[in-house]
């Protein structure tokens, strides 16, 4: 299958190969071919290893690498043998960049394999090739005096038979894939896109093979690869996430490699004419390919423009914010301290009411004035918490470290609160199981609260059962921990993650207690932190209880 200048070759190279025997588009057309797809299918691979797709588009490209390789060996070998084995494997590697280009074309239409029958009927036909190769029915001799192999035909006939065939299941797949209700009209473009290509990609492959055969002019056969190479081009954009790629470098890339095959083209022509034909062509895939970076590149500058241009508004934008929330938390800071003190004057002048220090009141009296105080009460819970916020966000939260035991403290605060879980219907028990003394280096005021507002939250947020207060250390990490396990509402896990941020509560608590400002675990939190300590929840759902832990660093 060489023309018949080559019975004018003089092996060189080890005496293998003979460069000057083979046409100047031969290297044009087939090196490229080789390097590129090589280069699609890694980055296909690379980007997407696990897909289905990328895979099967891998296996065509290896297919088509091992096709375009052999025929061009099969050019440029020096020895018969080497030719002969180079002729000998035309019909089984062309069948299988077709069979290679289906099972791609399959997979992703139909976003699935091809089914077993639909594989097996065109894999069972591959037999013949497979077992006819080495036979006489392949090529029967090698014509010295010609210097080209003598072909039974029948092999030949064969393949181009089924060449045909894969080529009439493509289109009908083409036809069923588009036929999908689900696929929307740009989708379906696509698909025949895909499989049109792919048709004309292919028909060029035996069209050529066809006609050097009837002509003995086998040049034409090196419109095959750069047909098929377009194809491989247009599916490793389809098969693989392509906004991964960085095209600007892929383009580079590209044009290098035009450049320099155009410069080993020419090292082989002896003709003119060839190298005209060679310069056209490269010229005008590097015009195409340079326009392409040029039009990137432009549209990286205008987007990098514009990026500046908002980072700079978002700058502006965010210094605005930052005065903004400052102002927000003086104004909240300034406002709680004047609610603050009218508030506890109502709760005093209630509270005396209530006690008698203004003389004895109704019973049908004392009913509304129980009302102003509780709600007087929870209204100054509620201003303390958002000036908590406010002192620690603006950074002026002071703290008064000393040393203290904290298992009293946390037991003086059970004691304190066990009559309000009476009240509920709950049992509050405070356990211990230290191997220290329970000193710890904190500011006392802080961390009672903290104790104070989650065993109050375990009150407010369990309708029966128990409240277990534990303290407990680790000696060795110098930590000590206090547990306050309820048998309450509990938490799924969204509100788990978001529970110690502001205003944030479970979804389940406002059918409990509407009066929460969602800040008194936002402000325990934080307390903890700056003392060197931390706060955990946990919980194993809604209804099954929940489990704060205040870990504190030990002092001794």
């Amino acid at each position: 299958m060489r023309p018949e200048f080559c019975i004018d070759a003089s092996p060189v190279f080890f005496n293998l190969f003979d460069f000057s025997i083979a046409p100047p588009l031969l290297y044009y057309a087939y090196i490229p071919t080789i390097i590129i797809t090589l280069i699609l299918a890694g980055l296909a691979l690379y980007h997407n290893s696990l897909n289905r797709n990328s895979r099967y588009f891998a296996a065509l490209a290896g297919v088509l690498v091992t096709h375009v390789f052999f025929v061009f060996v099969t050019w440029i070998a020096a020895p018969v043998d080497l030719v002969m084995f180079g002729w000998q494997m035309w019909p089984i590697t062309l069948s299988l960049l077709f069979l290679s280009t289906y099972l791609f074309l399959y997979s992703y239409i139909f976003d699935k394999q091809a089914s077993n029958t639909r594989y097996y009927s065109l894999m069972l036909p591959l037999i013949p090739i497979a077992l006819l190769l080495t036979t006489e029915l392949n090529v029967t001799h090698f014509d010295i005096a010609n210097c080209e192999g003598v072909s039974h035909g029948f092999l030949t006939s064969y393949t181009y038979v089924y060449s045909v065939y894969v080529l009439i299941n493509i289109f009908l797949i083409g036809i069923t894939g588009s036929l999908k209700p689900e696929l929307t009209k740009l989708k379906k473009r696509q698909v025949w896109i895909m499989v049109g290509s792919s048709i004309m990609a292919l028909s060029a492959f035996i069209v050529t093979a066809f006609i050097g055969d009837l002509t003995g002019y086998y040049e034409f056969e090196t419109v095959g690869p750069i047909s098929m190479l377009m194809f491989i081009a247009a599916m490793s954009y389809v098969s693989t996430d392509y906004q991964k790629f960085n095209l600007k470098i892929l383009g580079v890339e590209l044009m290098m490699i035009g450049l320099i095959t155009l410069v080993g083209s020419i090292i082989f022509v002896r003709s003119l004419t060839y190298v005209q034909y060679i310069a056209t062509g490269t010229l005008f895939a590097v015009a195409v390919l340079g326009w392409m970076l040029s039009r990137s590149v432009r549209k990286e500058i205008e987007s990098r423009e514009k990026i500046s241009h908002l980072a700079m508004n978002l700058e502006k934008a965010n210094t605005r914010l930052q005065a903004l929330d400052k102002q927000k938390s003086e104004f909240v800071s300034i406002a709680s301290h004047q609610l603050r003190s009218p508030i506890t004057s109502i709760r005093g002048y209630a509270s005396m009411l209530l006690e008698g220090s203004y003389g004895d009141i109704s019973k049908k009296a004392s009913i509304p004035i129980q009302r102003i105080e509780e709600s007087s009460r929870l209204m100054a819970l509620a201003i303390e918490d958002y000036l908590n916020v406010s002192r620690i966000e603006s950074g002026n939260m002071k703290y008064n470290l000393s040393d203290f035991n904290l298992k009293n403290e946390a037991e003086k605060i059970c004691d304190d609160l066990r009559n309000d879980a009476i009240k509920n219907g709950l049992v509050l028990l405070f356990r211990s199981d230290l191997h220290s003394k329970g000193i710890i280096n904190a500011d006392i005021g802080k961390t009672v609260q903290i104790i104070q507002n989650l065993v109050h939250n375990a009150i407010k947020y369990t309708k029966s059962g128990t409240i277990k207060v534990l303290v407990r250390d680790n000696v060795n990490r110098k930590r000590i921990y206090i547990d306050i396990i309820d048998t309450g509402i509990g938490m799924d896990t969204e509100a788990l993650q978001t529970i110690f941020q502001k205003f944030e509560r479970a979804s389940n608590a406002n059918s409990i207690n509407v009066n929460g400002t969602g800040l008194g675990l936002y402000v325990a939190l934080r307390m903890a932190e700056a003392m060197g300590g931390t706060i955990t929840a946990h919980s194993d759902g809604n209804g099954a209880g929940s489990r704060f832990t205040i870990e504190l660093p030990l002092a001794i």
